[in-house]
């Protein structure tokens, strides 16, 4: 993934922004001779935080410059895919001949369906300032990420008579799509472990030109116009190993559907601040417009010896279970999408140039390819080696690309400063 890479870019930039700020304001003050910080004849309305209470003027209130840091503990939306690992009475059977199939009595589903996250964490840098001494226009950057999240479940049989069976569900194709199941680990005949996991990575690049609308005794009105960059990147992985009890002949798949959603848009919004003492109150709403341009990767492989003329010579595959010769490969589809977003936050004056806060904020994307939605459970078996050994292709073409685009939400709370001269 390059998530990580993008992250490393996001702050890179950022903080070269605040030392060319930083570096503006020191020059200016080398010219006048001034301190940049705490001459109050350069900076009127400034003072030491131990000198005594804090004074609030019109510079203090609307600063040149800012630079923000905030901690993101935010929820985004799960996903869906067919029922997939599944268990059942072993003697209750569908037409393969294998246990745990979806509506069979006794069935249940270990893994697939709904797919949800717990909390995320991550980190909001915002860098801004007004680039007229009226106020009147200004600048904004912001990079926002969250932590990768998982959500993975694992099962283990034994083989061993007695134990649950463990079970890949499908549609067969071969038979008009009605529900069946194929063997990871058959009670009596070999054992199985099968892993289903989604892990999902979230970043946004913000560049905004804020201007000034109004501005009264307590609260200033702002406009927002600027460019918006979201990207959104998935995959969902199948792993299984199957091996029989009593001979060493095994087989591993794996099939893994990833999805990298780009979302470009042009954004506008407004923002409205309000100052009571050191307290401040802001709240925020943009909508951006645009396009989601969605990537889809689709991968599957077989390797064992299960299938081996020569025992102890492994073989490999084309296709797993879920990802076989017909739905492979990389796919790309773009689609007009819209990004509205809102905020609010509460913050407090720790001193003239240190402002504390709190706060609200969430967005939604309209179109985005989730990986698990990329799933099929229409499945022609004798496509894949992985169902019952190397056969001849027959049947309908199946499975294939779903083609299904979704959209996303992610909202939460913040907590964070900002630093202000």
């Amino acid at each position: 993934m390059r998530a990580t890479g993008f992250k490393r870019l996001g702050i890179t930039l950022v903080l070269a922004m605040a030392a060319l700020v930083v570096s503006r304001q020191q020059a200016v003050a080398q010219e006048t001779g001034l301190s940049p910080i705490w001459n109050l004849e350069a900076n009127p309305g400034y003072e030491p935080a131990m000198s005594g209470p804090l004074q609030c003027s019109t510079d203090l209130k609307d600063p040149n410059f800012y630079v923000g840091l905030e901690y993101l503990l935010w929820w985004i939306s799960g996903e869906n895919s067919p029922p997939i690992l599944t268990t059942g009475p072993a003697d209750v059977t569908g037409p393969s001949g294998r246990a745990g199939v979806v509506g069979a009595p006794g069935t249940q589903i270990l893994a697939g369906g709904d797919i949800g996250f717990g909390a995320s964490s991550g980190a909001r840098i915002s860098l801004g300032g007004w680039l007229s001494d009226d106020r009147s226009l200004g600048f904004e950057v912001s990079y926002l990420f969250l932590g990768q999240q998982t959500n993975s479940r694992t099962f283990t049989n034994s083989g061993l008579p007695g134990a649950q069976p463990l079970s890949i569900a499908f549609n067969n194709a071969q038979l008009g799509g009605v529900p069946d199941s194929t063997g990871v680990a058959v009670p009596g005949s070999y054992s199985g472990t099968a892993s289903l996991g989604t892990a999902i990575d979230l970043q946004s690049f913000e560049a905004n030109l804020p201007m000034r609308l109004s501005t009264g005794s307590v609260w200033r009105l702002d406009g927002i116009t600027g460019f918006r960059w979201v990207i959104l990147d998935e995959y969902t992985s199948l792993s299984t190993y199957s091996r029989q009890t009593y001979d060493p002949l095994y087989l591993m798949t794996t099939d893994r559907f990833s999805t990298t959603n780009n979302f470009y848009g042009g954004q506008l919004g407004l923002k409205a601040t309000g100052r009571f003492d050191r307290w401040t109150v802001q709240g925020y709403t943009k909508v951006a417009l645009g396009a989601t341009a969605s990537d889809i990767k689709i991968t599957g492989t077989g390797l064992g010896n299960l299938f081996s003329s020569s025992p102890g010579m492994p073989l490999g595959y084309p296709g797993g279970y879920l990802a076989q010769p017909s739905n492979e490969g990389n796919y790309r589809d773009a689609n007009f999408a819209v990004l509205p977003e809102v905020g609010m936050n509460v913050g407090y004056d720790v001193t003239a140039r240190l402002n504390l806060f709190i706060g609200f904020s969430g967005f939604y994307l309209s179109q985005a390819a989730r990986s698990a939605e990329q799933i099929s459970p229409l499945i022609n078996p004798s496509q894949s080696a992985s169902f019952s050994g190397p056969t001849t292709y027959t049947g309908p073409a199946a499975p294939l690309p779903t083609w299904d685009i979704g959209n996303f939400w992610a909202y939460g709370l913040n907590f964070g400063g900002q630093f202000k001269w």
